[in-house]
């Protein structure tokens, strides 16, 4: 059974896009991308550096990810970093599993990011210091259009 485009936070209030209107253009739980848009979550900031293509969109998609040590914005290397693209309308996340490459000074390339599907895309970025076990973690969240 395949996925259909819903839009709404939960199973009771989402409705059916009519005909016509892009999935992007009602539900407000997206933010717009920007290059350099950036979350704080506990002791990181990720900054949303490029995307290609950009805006992200359905299929094969490559992002550059900045992280900033949170007390000082001081680049973080080293870190484990772990990227899961989920839709939670459909319940599903996306195909594969994303390769994370440390760059360097705090920029790490995200490639394999296979989106599947336009609509709603809720994507957690894990971050792990070097030399510490809990991770901090943001959320950008993304609407594709088909």
């Amino acid at each position: 059974m395949g996925c259909s485009t819903k839009i709404g936070g939960d199973a009771g209030s989402q409705a059916d896009v009519e005909a016509g209107t892009s999935a992007c253009e009602v539900d407000t739980r997206d933010e717009p991308y920007v290059s350099g848009m950036e979350k704080t979550g506990g002791s990181v900031i990720v900054q949303f550096t490029s995307a290609n293509p950009a805006p992200p969109a359905k299929g094969s998609n490559v992002w550059t990810l900045k992280v900033l040590r949170g007390a000082d914005r001081s680049p973080l290397s080293g870190a484990k970093v772990v990227v899961t693209p989920f839709m939670p309308d459909h319940g599903h996340g996306a195909s594969g599993t994303p390769v994370i490459d440390d760059k360097g000074d705090g920029s790490y390339e995200v490639r394999d990011i296979y989106l599947s599907m336009p609509g709603y895309w809720r994507t957690t970025v894990s971050v792990t210091p070097s030399g510490e076990s809990t991770p901090s973690e943001v959320q950008f969240h993304l609407c594709l259009d088909g």
